[in-house]
């Protein structure tokens, strides 16, 4: 898309500007995205499945951030039984 500008500044001085710029379409694109179905609990428990199963946050970071107060390891707990729960209302 291109831009196009005349004008006059504060001093009487005429100017014109002109900018190009792009943007992304897609089809129905006033309707919101898909994410193939239900709430996204499904997908929040794996995301965290993956952070928690032991390969992706280390336990040294672990022991490092519940020394400053932020408790990871009862934060997967409790975000375990949400899952589980999740899962058993399906």
């Amino acid at each position: 898309m291109r831009v196009r500008a005349l004008g006059e500044s504060f001093r009487g001085s005429a100017f014109q500007r002109e900018q190009t710029l792009s943007a992304a379409i897609r089809p129905a694109g006033s309707q919101p995205p898909t994410t193939g179905g239900g709430d996204g609990r499904q997908l929040w428990c794996e995301i965290l499945h993956c952070l928690f199963g032991g390969h992706v946050l280390s336990e040294k970071l672990l022991v490092e951030l519940k020394s400053k107060g932020i408790d990871l390891a009862a934060f997967a707990r409790c975000q375990e039984k949400t899952c589980r729960n999740s899962n058993s209302k399906r």
